[in-house]
């Protein structure tokens, strides 16, 4: 019986099954070396199989028009995957698939240079990001495929992002002289103003044109009258805004007006840069002021209609009901306060009108109940109803609240809006 060598082992000739349907192997060559490499080639042929018709990776090179092969053996992996795609649309998927792969790293290239054209160190964001790309693309298209070592991956992408982070994120720039551009702008300069103009004058003057910039440490208004080694006033001054539309109206109506038979000259300030910096001089203004200097502007701006004649105000919709309760019944029974609450909301829905809000302050000594309505009509309708009234041997007063005073007490009870 003649032997045949399979890598270090040997088989028996009548052992090797031959057939279409069974066959393991193809049968000896002569030549042995030849015949264990062509073993190796297809079992690694019988691998890529297996792994294709798992799904665990997809073919490298399919046509958009499948041959009626192909066709067949698509329609034969969606049936046994009880896939509910089309065939064809199942084969164009998995070849655009293929082709947006092999053009991935061009397309991470053209866009991550058009990000990084709007930022500094631009030169480097495709770089790396194109070597990012090809991590992912070598690591999905490898002949091994999750044989990868998942370490190589992520000491390659931690190595580009040292590099990233190295020399894209910019230094701390130091402190320094900066220029303000016309759009940012918001200080004007003021010449030839009459030789006894006073500050408060100036003042007066620029405010027709804006709200004036004030100093958020002393509360002054952001002005300065020139003057010479004398101390005497040069005939020209600096004006700071809050907006830059005040400098643009301050532009067209105050340049070439007429101040105490002068004809003033407004324009932009231009600031010259002169001397070393020195941080010390002009400390940075904190986060802090820099909240509360934002507030104190949205105020200023924040335009509210006035009360037209006649108008109540909106406190005037709360009613406030006094000696309704004495506080000392809650302490021995607290499932009282909803009996109070139960009656106060009754009693004012149904004579008076819709209620929006009840608060009872079951710790303040007078004990009161406020009452928010929706409309004034009905807190009038309120007061009309409980003032003087007689509830549980107590006499109640009611009246419209101040607006000022505050009814809470500690542990409160308040009714849910609403």
């Amino acid at each position: 019986m003649n032997k045949i060598l399979l890598g270090s082992k040997s088989v028996d000739e009548d052992e090797i099954k031959v057939g279409k349907e069974n066959r393991l192997i193809n049968p000896a060559p002569k030549n042995s070396d030849n015949f264990t490499k062509e073993i190796s080639t297809q079992a690694e042929e019988t691998q890529l199989t297996q792994r294709k018709t798992d799904g665990a990776h997809f073919p490298r090179k399919v046509s958009l028009i499948s041959s009626p092969a192909n066709f067949k053996t698509l329609q034969q992996n969606q049936a046994n995957k009880d896939g509910f795609l089309p065939v064809y649309i199942y084969s164009f998927v998995i070849s655009l698939h293929h082709y947006a792969y092999a053009l991935l790293p061009l397309f991470s290239l053209i866009f991550f240079a058009v990000i990084g054209s709007f930022v500094q160190y631009n030169f480097l964001i495709p770089f790396l990001a194109s070597q990012l790309v090809r991590i992912v693309h070598a690591f999905y298209n490898s002949p091994n495929g999750l044989a990868i070592k998942f370490t190589d991956v992520v000491s390659a992408i931690i190595s580009h992002l040292i590099i990233f982070c190295t020399f894209y994120i910019p230094a701390k720039k130091e402190p320094g002289w900066f220029e303000v551009e016309d759009d940012f702008n918001t200080h004007v300069y003021v010449s030839n103003l009459p030789l006894d103009t006073t500050e408060e004058e100036f003042i007066t003057l620029m405010k027709k044109y804006g709200l004036l910039m004030k100093d958020p440490e002393t509360g002054k208004f952001k002005i300065k009258m020139y003057t010479d080694k004398e101390g005497k006033f040069k005939g020209d001054a600096l004006c700071s805004y809050i907006k830059v539309e005040s400098v643009e109206l301050a532009l067209q109506l105050l340049d070439g007006d007429t101040f105490k038979n002068n004809v003033i000259t407004c324009e932009r300030a231009q600031f010259q840069l002169k001397g070393d910096y020195d941080p010390k001089r002009k400390p940075k203004m904190q986060n802090k002021m820099k909240k509360k200097l934002k507030k104190k502007v949205d105020r200023l701006f924040d335009w509210r209609p006035e009360k037209l004649p006649g108008e109540r105000a909106h406190r005037e919709k709360t009613v406030v009901i006094k000696n309704l309760f004495d506080p000392k019944e809650f302490d021995e029974t607290p499932e009282a306060i909803f009996e109070y609450k139960e009656d106060v909301m009754e009693e004012c829905s149904n004579k008076c009108g819709p209620v929006k809000k009840i608060q009872l302050f079951d710790k303040h000594p007078e004990g009161v109940v406020s009452v928010t309505f929706e409309d004034h009509d009905a807190a009038d309708k309120c007061i009309e109803l409980m003032e003087g009234r007689w509830y549980a041997k107590r006499k109640l007063s009611a009246s419209h609240w101040d607006g000022r005073t505050k009814y809470k007490k500690e542990e409160q009870l308040l009714e849910e809006p609403e």
